[in-house]
């Protein structure tokens, strides 16, 4: 139990995954945008339970503490039935259908699947908000319009990011998908505790968790 526990019994978890996007407004009222190209990090604040039985979670807090702001951990955002819906997997194949596909390429926000199953061509390979991501890769992406199977031999999602390829491994083959899929987040904002009456401990403020993108 770590950042993964604070995460499973959180009181509130926020989700920003909102791009680099600059704004300006002319003196005619016209608006104008530019997105600039980035890794596009999750940054996720989490309220953790309001409060902790002490002498049973001394371990946890120590490992918090201990790894503080610099050490970055492994986290399943649905690691728990209680948060299986935040990544859970929306589209119509079997977890076996799922597991015999592969990637075949990833260029920029566009991924290649393979080895689709044979079924009805409206089969709803992914879903609008559905996670992926290549088996050897730190980085999950969000699948961001529903994709059907077709007659083809292969389709392609668009994701929410560009293939993030600082991390130089192989993004093709194996994917993982919705609860399966994981992050490598680092603590920006690490709250203290105190001690509270017997034997409770309480956080003094929330956790902001950055993806750490090497």
């Amino acid at each position: 139990m770590t950042i993964q526990a604070i995460i499973n019994t959180a009181q509130n978890i926020e989700i920003d995954r909102r791009k680099t996007v600059g704004q300006t407004i002319s003196r005619s009222q016209h608006i104008k945008s530019s997105e600039r190209l980035t890794a596009n990090p999750f940054v996720i604040t989490v309220t953790p339970l309001a409060r902790w039985r002490y002498s049973e979670n001394r371990g946890v807090l120590e490992s918090i503490m201990n790894n503080d702001r610099h050490t970055e951990t492994q986290v399943n955002l649905a690691s728990t039935s209680r948060l299986n819906y935040v990544t859970e997997y929306r589209g119509s194949l079997t977890s076996t259908q799922l597991s015999a596909m592969t990637i075949t390429n990833f260029t920029n926000t566009e991924v290649t699947i393979h080895n689709l199953p044979t079924t009805s061509s409206s089969v709803v390979v992914f879903r609008a908000g559905d996670f992926i991501q290549p088996a050897l890769s730190r980085y999950p992406y969000i699948v961001t319009n529903d994709v059907t199977r077709g007659t083809g031999s292969t389709v392609t999602a668009t994701v929410h990011r560009n293939l993030i390829t600082s991390e130089a491994t192989t993004i093709t083959g194996a994917f993982l998908v919705g609860t399966a899929t994981t992050m490598r987040l680092l603590v920006a904002d690490l709250p203290t505790y105190k001690l509270v009456e017997r034997d409770w401990a309480e956080f003094t403020g929330d956790f902001k968790l950055v993806e750490k993108v090497i």
